[in-house]
């Protein structure tokens, strides 16, 4: 077996493997793979920086109102582009009214839980 760094070039090659779109929300990024002695890809894994957005709050006497989440969304989208990214993601508690604000500006929800994983 060989281990490798895919090139983008035969990023192609993994068209049936459940990987995220590497190309829409790195800023870097690289595509690891498994083969066989055959060459065909057994194993695969997209490690990759994106922006993430945290944070975000509004003041219980200003929710309800648009005029701090307009500036906030603003604000923020202002600043992922400014990164040179055209993506970014972000957490909420399932339910949460945040969830709802980032749905009516395009956001979509990403299958899966989110893991912080150690690499000491």
């Amino acid at each position: 077996m060989t281990t490798r760094v895919l090139p983008e070039s035969e990023w192609h090659r993994l068209v049936d493997v459940p990987l995220p779109d590497v190309g829409t929300a790195a800023t870097k990024g690289v595509v690891i793979a498994v083969e066989s002695e055959s060459g065909e890809i057994v194993g695969s894994c997209a490690v990759f920086q994106c922006v993430h957005i945290d944070g975000l709050w509004i003041h219980p006497s200003h929710r309800g109102k648009t005029a701090v989440a307009r500036r906030l969304i603003a604000a923020t989208r202002q600043a992922v582009k400014g990164m040179g990214v055209s993506a970014a993601v972000t957490t909420v508690l399932s339910g949460s009214p945040m969830a709802s604000l980032w749905r009516k500006r395009g956001a979509s929800e990403v299958l899966g839980q989110h893991l912080m994983v150690a690499m000491l």
